[in-house]
This record gives structure tokens, C-alpha cells and sequence, in this order.
């Protein structure tokens, strides 16, 4: 351990403090750790008065810590019971607690740091491994090197009565996010800054069309980031070009639009301009920790208020592939925390189970989702998409064997082509 990433008076000062009034306990107790101590004998010391004031509420005083100090090996090695009065003549004021305590926290994220690139030394030697591989385990380390010091404040609710007041006074609520579509708006009342929603369909449905014209909606007024890990960028620009220009989707792909498409491409290209929606299509297998540095650089830097993710089971869990249930519950809980994290509302696609198939009926249920009922669980909202034509046209009869049927098959189509049903299975609010 080098000089210059500890420091001995501080951790001193900490330490009598507490001992001297257990009550400045209270102002470091939510982010310092024993970990954080350079010096062992300092972490069995916090430790012990954790134990006594937090778990058996007991006074940690000169008393109760005398006989811990002259049995425990580390503390011996530094005097002992002897060393208690050591420590009480460093004690310091309130306001001079949570200085030291933030001194002794940042020295600890430099000895980790400084340990972790020494371990990474090698592997950057290492050809076999690609440059994204060690940055990732680089970002990894230091997202847990991660510290809440300053935490969040509560509010008394007079203080939260009176900003949700003000929100009504002026005719909004500013973390409300709408999706553009009237109906659903109405029934959802907004999508929080925060929540996590679950947009759910088997195969075919349309929920990524769907995704992509909420963002399109949001994105005249809010910044949205679309994250596809399915389709490129390129797929769902044509696809955004193909509604605002009204133009035939195969002949844009084929590269051969009329004179009319190019003109109205022309004429609403101020559309795509003025849009605030960004897309980054990720690659498959990627995981939550490797997204999350992405993330809040994109949504720092553009303001994104709005996060689509397309789709959830295509994500990756760290290390061996487990119990798919498990990962697929954690990913939907990883999502969640970045909702609340970055403050923004991330929607996030996902399949449903082929026990859909198996029923009469095909309309989504809660019991759908696939792999995991604990998307449900950290889902503040689940919205399913169900296209009755894909089920009924795979029910074509025979026109020359069952003219009948086909005729009713036939009145069947024409009332659900092109319609599609968005079912709300849940709604927190």
C-alpha cells in the first residue's frame, strides 16, 4: 500500500468520532463500509462497532470495545486496548465526519482501481482477447467501484403534495411520457419517467411496427433512443421512411422507387429531420452491463427521456447461462433499475410463450410471457399486441373443396385484415 492511498488521521478521526457519541454513526453509516478502511485494524474496529450499534443496539463506547480490542490480532498490533485513547484524541466535530469518511471512500476506489489495472495489464498483452472484451471488464470494475455518498434526501410529502400541486396548476406533468395514440393514452393516463413497460406479441404481430411508431409519436416532442438488437438501423429507417412518405416498403428496399415516392420522400424528408429519435442497433448477446456505459453517454448527452429496447430476451446475462427463467427475470429487473437510474421510461419488447398456440382462443395473457413471471413482476405496465388476421389467414380452407367455408373464411378476413387489438394486462398507476 502506497502513502498516498491512505490515509492513517483520517480513518483515526472517523473512528473516535463514533466512539466518543455513536450517533455520527448516522451520517456515514448508509455508504461506509469496513472494506473502505486501509488498514485492517481500522476494519475490524468499524466492523465491531457496526455490530454493536447497528445489529445488537448497543453503545460501541470505551467500554463495551475494551476487551474486543485486546482480543482482536490486528488491533493488538497497533496497541491494543492502549489504542483506544489514540483514536478518542483524534475525534473531530459532525461536519468533519463525512469529509473523512468521503477522503477514506475515495482512497479505496484508487487501491481498487489502481489493482485492477494492474490485473488488466496482462490481458491487454493478451491477443486472444479483443479490445471490447477488456473495456468491458474495465467498465464492469469501475461501476462497482460505484459509491452513493451524497444518496438521495426524503422528501416529507407536504414538500412531494406541493410539486404534484404545482404539476396540476400548470396543466402537465413533466414526467409524463404519451404515446401518441389517443385511445391507449387515455386508458394507460401517460407513461411515467421511471416505469418499465413490457410491450408484449408472439412472432409477426407487429410489436416492433408498433414500438417504432410510439417513438416516432414521442420523438416530435421528446428525445427517444431506440435500442434494436434485431433488425440494423438501416431496416428500421425504412420502415420510419415508409409511414411519413407513404411509399411501397419493397420497392425502397430494391432500391427502385417511382417518381412519385422520390418526390414525396423529398417533400417529407423535414419529417425525418426535425425527428428526435435515435437508433442504435446493438448486436445480439449483448449484455446489461456492457449497454449501460452506452446508454448514459446517448441519453446524457441528447437528453433522452424515452428508451425502446427490441427485445428484451435477446439480452444476455454476465457470465454462464443459467436457469433462463432467472436470467430473463433479471434482465427485466436490470431494465427497470435503468429506468429509475437515467430517469427515463424504457419500453422494452418481448415474446411470448408458444402456449399461445395452444389455446382456442389466441389472445396474450399475463401467463404468456415468455421464460419469466417475474417480467410482470418489475413491469409497472404490459401492453400486448394481437393481429387476429395472422391466425384466421393460416385457417385458409380449400376453395374448390369447401366453397362454403371458404366464403365465410373470405367475410372472416375482410373483418379483421389489417386490424390489430392493443390489449393493457397491466397497469400500475
Amino acid at each position: 500500500m502506497t502513502n498516498n492511498l491512505s490515509n492513517q488521521q483520517a480513518e483515526q478521526a472517523i473512528l473516535g468520532t463514533i466512539i466518543l457519541n455513536n450517533q455520527f454513526l448516522g451520517v456515514v453509516i448508509s455508504f461506509l463500509e469496513p472494506k473502505h478502511f486501509a488498514f485492517p485494524a481500522h476494519q475490524n474496529i468499524y466492523s465491531r462497532i457496526l455490530q454493536l450499534v447497528d445489529q445488537n443496539s448497543q453503545n460501541a463506547d470505551q467500554i463495551t470495545l475494551k476487551q474486543f480490542f485486546d482480543a482482536d490480532e490486528e488491533v493488538i498490533k497497533v496497541g491494543g486496548s492502549h489504542y483506544l485513547s489514540n483514536l478518542l484524541s483524534h475525534a473531530s466535530s459532525l461536519v468533519s465526519i463525512k469529509d473523512y469518511a468521503k477522503i477514506v471512500v475515495d482512497l479505496w476506489q484508487r487501491r481498487e482501481l489502481a489493482m485492477h489495472l494492474k490485473q488488466l495489464e496482462k490481458k491487454i498483452a493478451n491477443p486472444l482477447l479483443s479490445f471490447d472484451e477488456i473495456r468491458n471488464e474495465l467498465d464492469a470494475n469501475l461501476e462497482e467501484l460505484v459509491t452513493d455518498i451524497e444518496g438521495s434526501e426524503p422528501k416529507h410529502i407536504s414538500v412531494l403534495a406541493d410539486e404534484k400541486m404545482d404539476d396540476a396548476k400548470n396543466g402537465g406533468n413533466k414526467d409524463l411520457v404519451f404515446t401518441g395514440f389517443n385511445n391507449l393514452d387515455h386508458l394507460l393516463s401517460g407513461i411515467n419517467k421511471g416505469a418499465l413497460v413490457i410491450l408484449a406479441a408472439r412472432p409477426s404481430q407487429g410489436k416492433s411496427t408498433l414500438a417504432l411508431n410510439m417513438s416516432e409519436n414521442i420523438a416530435t416532442e421528446k428525445s427517444v433512443l431506440f435500442v434494436s438488437l434485431e433488425m440494423t438501423g438501416k431496416e428500421l429507417a425504412a420502415k420510419f421512411m415508409v409511414k411519413v412518405a407513404s411509399i411501397n416498403p419493397t420497392r425502397l428496399r430494391y432500391g427502385n422507387l417511382n417518381e412519385h415516392e422520390v418526390r414525396s420522400l423529398e417533400i417529407n424528408s423535414c419529417k425525418i429531420s426535425k425527428s428526435k429519435l435515435f437508433i442504435d442497433d446493438a448486436p445480439k448477446g449483448v449484455t446489461l452491463r456492457q449497454l449501460k456505459p452506452k446508454l448514459k453517454k446517448i441519453i446524457n448527452k441528447h437528453n433522452v427521456e424515452v428508451l425502446f429496447v427490441d427485445y428484451l430476451q435477446l439480452i444476455k446475462t454476465e457470465g454462464k447461462a443459467g436457469n433462463r427463467t432467472n436470467d430473463v427475470g433479471e434482465i427485466a429487473d436490470g431494465l427497470k433499475a435503468i429506468a429509475k437510474e437515467f430517469n427515463v421510461a424504457v419500453v422494452a419488447l418481448s415474446q411470448l410463450s408458444r402456449a399461445v398456440e395452444q389455446r382456442d382462443n389466441k389472445r396474450p395473457q399475463l401467463a404468456d410471457l415468455r421464460d419469466s413471471g417475474s417480467i410482470e413482476q418489475s413491469a409497472d405496465m404490459v401492453i400486448f399486441v394481437y393481429r387476429a388476421e395472422y391466425y384466421v389467414e393460416r385457417l385458409r380452407p380449400d376453395e374448390n373443396f369447401e366453397p362454403q367455408e371458404f366464403r365465410k373464411w373470405e367475410q372472416k378476413m375482410q373483418e379483421v385484415k389489417g386490424r390489430a387489438e392493443i390489449i393493457v394486462g397491466k397497469n400500475r398507476r
